[in-house]
């Protein structure tokens, strides 16, 4: 009986030459049709894969490749082909080249025809095919989690046994989806459905005498792996390009989409796997910073996509893995831009509140410039602005109800033009509240801008019990209401160290308010007007003097007579307080009948 046999084994490493030649190579293999077991049709069509140029340079993963040889029968161990970690998984093109010559014995009852009913040769022969569950021995296989290229089962009808020089595919391979996901394994075949050897003096269902193996095989199969190129592409749907890679100023009223995909996108109908790693917009020089990042794509959650309100010029980055290549691609938004420029990006609040002695009243203001300039930054003339003021929320140390209708300060125009020169002014006043502010501009047909100026009292300090007293005062309107002044705060903790020394068996003194965080109106009342008078640039503290009524207390008003603080311990701290503000210091001391409990108002 002679043995069936193919390609010699061993057709070359494709490590020894250039992953471009490595492909050529491996696309220029002949598919030839000859014999092949246990499908329930023809071995797969050898096709002329299509590899998309390189661009950019871009060079796809390097190519992988094993070699298995013959075993006397079963299933060779997997080995492992390569590994990708990919949670969007690895398109390559697979391949399976040469055969195994087996050669059967004569007497194996249970050895399967090539041949025809007519005509039979008893040779078992299995060549290059791929596996699935029910496949039989000798079978090549590539396998990744969850995948089986191909055939699907043996057959049942002569000729049970059919094969091929080579199989190749394009395929979808790796993941991080699971335990192992990420190993590729190349398998030779291997189930009982074929006869085994005889073992010495095995008689029942065995017919190859004195031992010897019922199979001869001899071969190699080579297993190659080659990762497609393909190139990294960001594109704005539902936005046209006035340019490669260019789309003009959107309305910020609504968010622009951008999404990372390759060219080729598809390869054979499979989506060339993609996923965005990182965002990034970055602003035209010149232009402010007001459009919000993207958030970093979640690990393993195969979003391709940002979506966000911009503002002004700049270029939206992004950073993706494209079929296992790490690239970057850019879209640009130009378009004529308003520009706003204020003198000063922080200021102080004013002090306007009705609660104030008029001769204390004072605005604060600073000239802001607005104009509109082109993709070159030019002024463009005779262009109406439309200003508006934007207040932030939540900020200032005010958690109100009604944050939303936060004060602002004012413009001295609604709307100005740009005139012949390009440029316009107006006056910004700054509200009494502190906290950011956002000055916006729009114009017809350009990019809006928002401009952030800070509202905020300079050099304040938070501080707490480690000065050696009590806080209190603090409400859910108002929750963090202790920030000093770096001369104010010294002198306080220098009387809270000298009482503590005159009175050391006395209780520790209670602190109530001192300022905000950035200062300015203090509304006792949250109500944006209600002015705690005095506690707005961190240099007044309360001190409490006498208890307050406990919560239910029956008959009690919050001036209750209980004391805290006795007259020689008030006189005490009063007179310390002077000589540690010898060239400023005061105070005051409200007694019940005050509109507010009673306490030491202590000011430098």
């Amino acid at each position: 009986m002679n043995p069936l046999s193919a390609h010699p084994a061993g057709v070359g490493s494709l490590n020894s030459v250039s992953p471009r030649r490595a492909a050529l190579m491996a696309l220029t293999l002949s598919a030839t049709l000859l014999l092949n077991a246990c499908s329930d049709a023809t071995a797969p069509r050898a096709r002329a894969l299509m590899v998309p140029p390189l661009v950019r340079d871009v060079q796809p993963l390097p190519p992988k490749q094993a070699f298995l040889g013959a075993r006397a029968s079963g299933p060779t161990p997997p080995m492992l082909l390569a590994y990708y970690p990919f949670v969007e998984r690895l398109l390559v093109e697979a391949s399976i080249v040469d055969k195994l010559s087996i050669t059967s014995q004569q007497n194996v009852i249970l050895a399967v025809s090539v041949g025809t009913d007519q005509n039979p040769a008893r040779v078992d022969y299995r060549g290059v095919w791929e596996s699935s569950a029910n496949q039989c021995d000798w079978n090549a296989t590539i396998t990744s989690a969850n995948l089986r290229a191909g055939g699907t089962g043996c057959l049942t009808t002569p000729p049970l046994y059919q094969s091929a020089d080579e199989w190749r595919d394009t395929i979808l391979v790796g993941g991080t989806d699971a335990a192992n996901d990420a190993n590729v394994y190349a398998t030779r075949g291997g189930t009982p459905n074929d006869p085994h050897d005889c073992a010495p003096g095995e008689t029942v269902g065995c017919n190859c005498p004195n031992g010897s193996p019922c199979h001869t095989v001899s071969g190699v199969q080579t297993f190659t792996l080659i990762p497609l190129a393909a190139t990294i592409r960001l594109t704005t749907p539902g936005t046209a390009e006035i340019a490669p890679k260019t789309i003009l100023l959107p309305d910020p009223s609504y968010p622009t989409s951008f999404k990372v995909s390759s060219t080729p996108a598809t390869i054979h109908g499979i989506t060339v796997p993609t996923q965005a790693l990182s965002w990034r917009w970055v602003p035209a020089q010149g232009d402010s910073s007001v459009t919000a990042q993207c958030p970093a794509p979640l690990t393993n959650n195969l979003s391709n996509t940002c979506s966000v309100v911009i503002f002004e010029r700049g270029s939206m980055i992004v950073t993706a893995r494209v079929n296992g290549v790490v690239q970057v691609d850019t879209v640009k938004v130009v378009g004529s831009q308003v520009r706003i420029t204020p003198t000063l990006l922080t200021m102080e609040p004013s002090q306007t509140s009705a609660g104030l002695d008029p001769a204390n009243r004072f605005t604060n203001t600073q000239t802001v410039r607005v104009s509109v300039v082109d993709t070159l930054g030019n002024k463009i003339p005779l262009r109406v602005v439309v200003l508006s003021l934007i207040p932030t929320p939540g900020t200032g140390g005010h958690i109100h109800s009604n944050t939303a209708s936060k004060p602002v300060g004012s413009l001295s125009l609604p709307q100005v033009s740009t005139g012949q020169s390009g440029e316009a002014t107006v006056t910004y006043s700054a509200p009494d509240p502190s906290g950011p502010v956002l000055i916006k501009g729009r114009s017809g047909g350009s990019g809006s801008v928002q401009v952030q100026v800070q509202i905020a009292v300079p050099d304040l300090h938070e501080y707490g019990a480690e000065i050696g007293a009590v806080m209190i005062g603090d409400n859910a309107f108002h929750p963090r209401n202790h920030y000093a002044a770096t001369g104010h705060l010294t002198a306080l903790r220098r009387l809270v160290q000298r009482y503590s020394q005159m009175f050391p068996d006395s209780a520790q003194l209670q602190i109530n308010d001192t300022s905000l965080e950035l200062g300015g109106l203090f509304d006792i009342a949250g109500d944006w007007n209600t002015d705690h008078v005095g506690h707005r640039r961190g240099r007044n503290t309360d001190i409490k003097t006498r208890k307050a009524c406990q919560p239910g207390q029956q008959g009690c008003t919050c001036h209750t007579s209980d004391p805290l603080l006795s007259d020689a311990q008030q006189a005490a701290l009063l007179s310390e307080w002077m000589v540690l503000n010898s060239s400023g210091g005061d105070f005051i001391i409200h007694q019940p009948g005050d509109r507010v409990c009673p306490h030491i108002h202590l000011a430098n």
